[in-house]
């Protein structure tokens, strides 16, 4: 029984392992495994069809269609893994074999290309650049036009390169200044008061050129002039910028021929402090002879004309601190054509107060001549009396013979000092003219009132009547002293 039972034991072991090990492997075999066979690999060559596209696709496709591309390839996972499940389930059903799902198949590879072929041109699209996006004709229509760039801030070696070509230097017989040429065929756009009184001027260019130039057209009231040079070169020009785009603080840089000192053009910078009235007001600096010249920007623009300074001075050199004033060119720009066309505007006011001191040099000359010819009119007749007086004296002294030597002697000194004595209190007199009108010519120009400078002219007066009241008084005491002289013989 025993050994009945070992038996028994060892073939039920044996048919486990049978059935464990070896069944499944026969079961598996290829050589005649059912889903193996062609009829029933349709949804695997489907599965291969899917995947191979979707493998291709994906290393071409960004970042912008990954969610794409993953969603497929999780729709041809899905596919795959449920194709064996058919295949099992319809291993007998006819509409499954090779022959019947040929055309499936062509359809189904169609469709795959097509969605494949669908993903690559947006994956095309995503990659176009901003500057290479395609856009529709109906958003070209509607958009709105697009706005002119700003212009460029220039460096301070690319404003002088642009602005200095452009600016010259200005000379007159009554003086120098600066100005800017405006048009390529050679006008010029400066300050009236460089060219005041004069209707030519010699214009030095940047490259050394000296050209002659006719003023055009002036106006007093703004300080504008236009002079046009005689010459049929084109030359560079200057580009007006917008004055009133200009706000305090902004970067401004001045250009001219400070102190009327020729050569290369001086470049200096600041800011705008302010606006006075009609005026920028400039940290720049600007100094006499730069007036005329161009205030410029930071993007090379012409935004104003330097014109003034206003401070202490001597002998045209400003003291401490000074107000540097510049036209903004917007105040010249309606201004320009008529310059251009010879238009003159005078300034009433000025040439009220010129004509009010052209006729205080004319009093002053007509009493400088009235004194001059009273004084000779005056040693005439002293010359007279003295020779009255001598003749009387004369007659006296031949009265005593004896008396006649000395008494000559005495008058002869007499009459000498007394000659020299009047001679200097006349020629004071004519000094003191001279010192008038040399002091009235010294203020003539220079906007000066008579209020400010009478206290000049009456210590002029004082003192010429001081040294005249002291030569008096001096030949008063040499009459007496001589008619002593006399009388003591």
């Amino acid at each position: 029984m025993r050994s009945m039972r070992k038996i028994s034991h060892l073939f039920t072991l044996s048919s486990i392992i049978v059935l464990a090990f070896i069944v499944p492997q026969i079961a598996f075999a290829a050589w005649w495994n059912p889903l193996d066979w062609k009829i029933f690999r349709g949804a695997d060559t489907k599965t291969q069809i899917v995947e191979m596209p979707s493998n291709e696709l994906e290393s071409k496709v960004g970042d912008n269609e990954s969610s794409t591309v993953s969603e497929n390839n999780e729709n041809t996972q899905k596919s795959t893994n449920e194709a064996p499940k058919v295949s099992n389930a319809s291993w007998w059903n006819p509409f499954s074999w090779n022959v019947s799902k040929k055309s499936l198949e062509a359809t189904e590879i169609e469709k795959l290309r097509n969605e494949v072929e669908e993903l690559k041109k947006k994956t095309n699209t995503s990659a176009i650049t901003p500057s290479q996006s395609p856009v529709s004709s109906s958003s070209v229509s509607k958009s709105a036009p697009q706005p002119i760039a700003p212009s460029v801030k220039l460096s301070n070696s690319q404003i002088i390169a642009k602005v200095k070509p452009a600016t010259v230097y200005i000379s007159t017989e009554g003086g120098s200044g600066s100005g800017m040429i405006f048009t390529t065929d050679g006008y010029i756009l400066t300050n009236d008061h460089v060219i005041k009184g004069v209707t030519d001027a010699k214009v030095s260019l940047s490259t050394g050129e000296v050209i002659n130039g006719t003023v055009i057209g002036r106006n007093e009231v703004v300080d504008l002039a236009v002079i046009k040079l005689n010459t049929t070169k084109q030359l560079p020009k200057i580009d007006f910028g917008d004055s009133d785009k200009i706000q305090q603080g902004d970067e401004v840089f001045t250009f001219g021929f400070p102190f009327g000192i020729e050569g290369d053009v001086s470049f200096k910078e600041g800011t705008i402090s302010r606006r006075i009235e009609v005026y920028f007001e400039t940290s720049a600096e600007i100094h006499p002879g730069n007036s005329g010249g161009p205030l410029v920007n930071r993007y090379g623009q012409v935004i104003g004309i330097n014109t003034a300074i206003f401070g202490k001075s001597i002998s045209g050199i400003q003291l401490g601190e000074t107000i540097k004033l510049a036209i903004p060119i917007n105040n010249a720009k309606n201004l320009i054509p008529d310059l251009k066309v010879g238009k003159v505007v005078i300034d009433e006011k000025v040439r009220a107060k010129e004509n009010e001191e052209k006729s205080r040099i004319e009093e002053a000359k007509k009493e400088a001549d009235r004194v001059v010819a009273e004084t000779r009119a005056k040693e005439a007749e002293a010359k007279r009396k003295i020779n009255e007086e001598n003749k009387r004296l004369e007659a006296e002294i031949l009265v005593t013979q004896q008396l006649i030597q000395q008494k000559q002697a005495i008058l002869t000194e007499y009459n000498t000092k007394k000659l020299n004595l009047e001679k200097q209190i006349s020629d004071r007199k004519a000094k003191y003219y001279a010192d008038y009108i040399a002091l009235t010519e010294s203020f003539k120009g220079r906007g000066v009132t008579a209020s400010g400078v009478q206290w000049q002219y009456d210590a002029l007066l004082r003192e010429a009547n001081k040294e005249i009241d002291l030569l008096s008084i001096e030949l008063e005491n040499l009459r007496i002293e001589y008619l002593n002289k006399i009388n003591q013989l």
